[in-house]
Order: structure tokens, then C-alpha cells, then sequence
């Protein structure tokens, strides 16, 4: 009898035998078997005819961690944003694995997959094939926390590329002044843990003339390293977590205790069928992860003081431990607007005590809703990340030119649910149909790929829809303009960079999601909510018949004050601190 292989990495190809069938939703494992005339199946098509099973395991897992009484493990709180973005960005894929292994198992068919147990998707698996009575066989050779293609790792030519974007010239006195944080109350200057993020570096410059940094990293490899990292000299000092800081096992009973097994009752709450047998085990996994990142992050801050924690959000595994613990420890926790606001996908901007965003209107949009807290957290500086982009002129074009155009692309790697309209298939897809309609004499210029995602990832995409346009992997917005017009993409900041170098600004929402402003409709920015209507306006601008009202914009009308910003931010954060002191 041939065997199911659920496969998640194209080099695990090697190993299926004859008459095996693959099933998997990695784009590049689809392309790779099917090249290879391997029968390959994508569970997203697989499972079409009965999206509300996946939806509904998903779901119940969001509403039910989100109605629990705020549960603490060793003082440290279990917080619905820590909950928001694991639902997003990992339990569709794992539902879509466990139900897929689960209903392999009750067909009888043996399955084997190429990652080891101890992985999300493979603890996934493992739960869905045992459920059913059935038995998974496993690869040696399996790799570990894999993601779907669309939200491919971190690579060193994205590393590489993330440096050029972000000015590295600007980084370098960071570097130079981390040396000498080591100490405490330095010439009375306040302290700042801070969660780094390239689009704080304008902040960061400024701000390190008068404060002291910590960098808390991102990755915390368990359970040696967990503490607050600090720069001596050169050379990275790592803390050991206490050793009675972290009991993982201890973590691991609870979190099992707490999703429930085989007699789970939580006050009445109620948990079906579908979310006892494939979410629970895989959950139990990921909350003792957060959990451990939580306690850490309250050893090490504990043991530090800073007086302020700053943040770029307070959602995921990144950022929402660090702030849970610094708030647990009366740290003030400061939220700085990274970016362009996107989705109104509740989460962000729950946790932090405050928070510093671009425009009046922002704020008034948070204020307005009970569930992100006090209302007077939420305060007007500026969108401090455009100030540099100030002393930018609009290139001059040929009078009249309304013929080349530019797609941008959507960071899809920390942000996006897989099976939305902004996933890196479904969105380049749609730009593919809109560029196939485009009226003769148009020039599309390219896509620009946005920093964070895989190159490749999208030139096998690219390839697989028929976009066959340059696909524009270096610089910033400002510096690949040349002969551009218009520039069209999903919401973001290089939007805004784009319209500030004098280009005509068209948000592309082609799911229909609701956005934040700039991007909800409420400025000269217009909104498309669909392929056929983008194409529609696209024709029109070309052939003259609509245009966009301010071709070299002020940014301040629309978004909050921009000049002056990065000093009006560092003072916000300097007066927080001081309350930490």
C-alpha cells in the first residue's frame, strides 16, 4: 500500500519511494515534486471543500485561550496579544497538518513525515495520526520549527539586504555606545531595555545621545541564554538563567494541565471535539515556549532594573514576553509605531503601558476601543520613521508621462495568516492578472520585494503564476523610482515613501481587510479593494481620465506631523523612563 508523506522541505524528496504520494502546503516542495513527476498534493486543495473544519480549530483555540481568566505560571501572565499572533501566523498551517494526518490515519494509510517529533508540525502530525488509531513513521534527517514557504526564514541574503535597506551608517554609534551600558545610572542617564528593530534606528540615533541601551535579543536559545544581552567591549555577555527560574518540565505539566486532557472541564468552558484532539498537544508546546521566554525575561529584568522597556510592538514570541514581565515588574513598557498601520487584526498595542503613534487620528482609533486599555497611553508624536525622508525631492519626469508603474509587495514573514488574501501566492496571483490586463503602452518597472521576505521564494512563485516582471530585491523606495508613476501595493510604509517622492500612491487591498489609516479611505490615498477594480483605475490614470490630487504631497496633512518627530519621540520616551526611575 503506498504511503502518505507529508513533506515540508524539498531535499526530503530523495527519500519518497515509488507509488508514495506527498501532501504539504510548501509552495516549493509542490513545484519540486511535480517537477519531479512525484504525485503531490496541496493540502490547502485538499481540504478546499471543508475549510470550516480547519477554521473551526483554529478559531475555538483563539476564543477559548482569550476567555481563560488570565492564567499565570510563576507570576507571569498568559496575555490574549501572545495568543493573537500564534493564531494567525502558526495555527492555521498546524490545524491544516493534524487534521490532514488524522484523516490519512482513518483511510487506513500509513504516514511518514520528514520532521522529528519536538516540532510544531510535526507534534501536529503525530497528535492528528494518533487520534485516528494510526502511526507516523519519521525521517532522521528532519529539521526543526519549520514555517510555510510564505513565511520563509531569515536567510543571509536577506540579512544582507536588510542591512542595505536600513542605512547601517546609522547603526554604527549604537555599536560603538553599547560598550558602555554594563554600568548602572551612568552619568544619571536613564537605562532602556529595548527590543531592537531596524525601523527604531532614526529614534535609537538620537535617543543615544542621552540614554543607556540594553538590547534584549530576539532568540533566546534554551536554557542557557536567557538574559539580558549586553555589549562589552566588543564582546556579547549571555547571563545563565538562574536555575530556578525556568523549570521546563514543570512548565510543560501546567501548560498540558491547562489545555486540558482527557477530563478538561475549566468552569464550564466548553472545547470540542475538534480542538481537544488537534490543537491541544501542539499548543501545550508553544505556550510552554512563551511562558519560558516570560519568565526569563522577568529573571533578567528583574535583576537589571532598566528603567524603561522599548518596544517596536508587544505581539509574539519577540516582544510580548518582554513586556509582559517589565509590566509584572512596574517597568514603564513603550510602544514606538514601527511602521505604516496595517490590519485592524486586534492584538497589537494591548500590552504596552505606552504607546507613541504617528498621527492624532491613530491614537483616536485605539482610544475608541476598550479592549487596548487606558486611553491616555496612546499619544500623537509623530511618524518619527519618515523623518529622514524629509529632505527628499521628487525626481523630475517627462511632463504628462503616466506609463510606468511599480508593485510592491507584501511582508508577509512575521504578519500575515497563511491562507489570506496577503499571502505571497494568493497576492502575487492577483498582481499577475492585473499585469496581463494592463492596457498596451504600460511599463510595469518591477515588484519590490520587501526587505524581510525570501528572494527566491518569490521568484518561484513569480514563475509558478506567469508574473513576469523584474522582481527588485535591493534599496529603498526612493532609489528605484526611475521612470515610475504610480506605485501600487498592499498598505505599508513604502507607500508613504513613495508618495513623498512624488509618485502616485494606490493601496491595494485586495482582501477586503480593514485597515488602519492612512490606509482605511480617510485620505487622498485611494483604497482598491479588488483585482478588477486596481486594473480599472490603473487604465483610467494611463489613459488620463483620473489622477492623484497632490503629486509632490506634504506627509503632515495626512499622517501626523513628520518634521521634528525623532525629538519629539525621544523626549516622550526620556519623560516615560523618568517615572521608571
Amino acid at each position: 500500500m503506498s504511503s502518505a508523506f507529508i513533506a515540508t522541505s524539498v531535499d526530503s524528496l530523495g527519500s519518497v519511494e515509488k507509488g508514495d504520494v506527498v501532501y504539504t502546503d510548501y509552495w516549493d516542495v509542490i513545484q519540486a515534486a511535480r517537477s519531479a513527476g512525484i504525485e503531490c498534493r496541496d493540502l490547502r486543495e485538499v481540504f478546499a471543500d471543508e475549510p470550516e473544519r480547519v477554521d473551526a480549530a483554529v478559531m475555538e483555540w483563539a476564543d477559548w485561550v482569550t476567555s481563560l481568566a488570565e492564567p499565570t505560571w510563576r507570576g507571569a501572565p498568559l496575555t490574549p496579544a501572545i495568543r493573537v499572533d500564534l493564531t494567525w501566523r502558526v495555527f492555521f498551517p498546524l490545524a491544516r497538518h493534524a487534521i490532514a494526518a488524522c484523516t490519512l490515519a482513518e483511510s487506513g494509510s500509513p504516514i511518514t513525515i520528514d520532521l522529528p517529533s519536538g516540532t510544531l508540525i510535526g507534534d501536529a502530525v503525530l497528535a492528528g495520526a494518533r487520534d485516528a488509531g494510526g502511526k507516523v513513521s519519521q525521517l532522521a534527517s528532519g529539521k526543526s520549527l519549520p514555517l510555510p514557504a510564505s513565511h520563509a526564514p531569515v536567510t543571509p541574503e536577506i540579512g544582507a539586504s536588510l542591512q542595505r535597506y536600513r542605512a547601517l551608517r546609522l547603526i554604527s554609534p549604537l555599536i560603538s555606545l553599547r560598550s558602555r551600558i554594563a554600568g548602572r545610572g551612568l552619568d544619571g542617564r536613564p537605562r532602556i531595555a529595548i527590543s531592537y528593530y531596524t525601523s527604531l534606528v532614526p529614534i535609537l540615533h538620537r535617543l543615544a545621545e542621552r540614554a543607556w541601551f540594553a538590547l534584549w535579543p530576539w532568540a533566546l536559545p534554551p536554557p542557557a541564554q536567557a538574559g539580558m544581552m549586553l555589549s562589552d567591549g566588543g564582546s556579547c555577555l549571555d547571563p545563565s538563567t538562574p536555575a530556578d527560574a525556568v523549570d521546563l518540565e514543570e512548565a510543560r505539566s501546567t501548560f498540558v494541565e491547562i489545555l486540558g486532557g482527557a477530563d478538561f472541564d475549566a468552569s464550564g468552558i466548553e472545547v470540542s471535539e475538534i480542538f481537544r484532539r488537534h490543537t491541544s498537544a501542539v499548543a501545550g508546546e508553544l505556550l510552554r515556549y512563551s511562558l519560558y521566554r516570560t519568565a526569563a525575561a522577568h529573571s533578567s529584568l528583574g535583576s537589571t532594573r532598566p528603567d524603561a522597556v522599548l518596544v517596536p510592538f508587544d505581539v509574539g514570541l519577540s516582544a510580548a514576553p518582554l513586556v509582559a514581565a517589565a509590566n509584572e515588574l512596574g517597568i514603564p513598557t513603550i510602544l514606538v509605531q514601527h511602521g505604516a498601520e496595517g490590519s485592524l487584526i486586534p492584538g497589537d498595542k494591548r500590552l504596552a503601558s505606552d504607546v507613541l503613534v504617528w498621527s492624532g487620528q491613530i491614537a483616536d482609533h485605539y482610544r475608541s476601543m476598550p479592549e487596548y486599555g487606558d486611553p491616555s497611553k496612546f499619544r500623537a508624536t509623530g511618524a518619527a520613521m519618515l523623518e529622514p525622508l524629509t529632505g527628499l525631492r521628487p525626481t523630475a519626469g517627462r511632463e504628462g508621462e503616466r506609463d510606468g508603474v511599480l508593485f510592491l509587495s507584501h511582508p508577509t514573514l512575521h504578519n500575515t495568516a497563511c491562507d489570506s488574501w496577503m499571502a505571497s501566492e494568493n497576492y502575487l496571483a492577483a498582481i499577475a492578472e492585473v499585469v496581463r490586463n494592463l492596457p498596451e503602452g504600460m511599463r510595469v518597472s518591477g515588484l519590490k520585494i520587501h526587505p524581510s521576505e525570501s528572494h527566491e521564494h518569490y521568484r518561484q512563485v513569480a514563475e509558478a503564476v506567469g508574473l513576469h516582471v523584474p522582481l527588485i530585491t535591493d534599496g529603498r523606495i526612493p532609489d528605484v523610482l526611475d521612470g515610475v508613476q504610480l506605485v501600487a501595493g498592499p498598505e505599508s510604509t513604502g507607500l508613504l515613501e513613495a508618495w513623498q517622492a512624488g509618485r502616485a500612491p494606490v493601496c491595494a487591498n485586495l482582501g477586503g481587510i480593514p485597515m488602519a489609516p492612512p490606509f482605511d479611505g480617510s485620505t487622498e490615498i485611494p483604497v482598491v479593494p479588488s483585482v478588477t477594480v486596481l486594473t480599472d483605475l490603473l487604465r483610467r490614470w494611463h489613459e488620463g481620465k483620473w489622477s492623484f490630487a497632490d503629486p509632490a504631497p506634504n506627509l503632515e496633512c495626512e499622517i501626523g506631523n513628520v518634521a521634528g518627530s525623532i525629538d519629539e519621540t525621544v523626549e516622550a520616551i526620556l519623560e516615560i523612563a523618568g517615572r521608571g526611575r
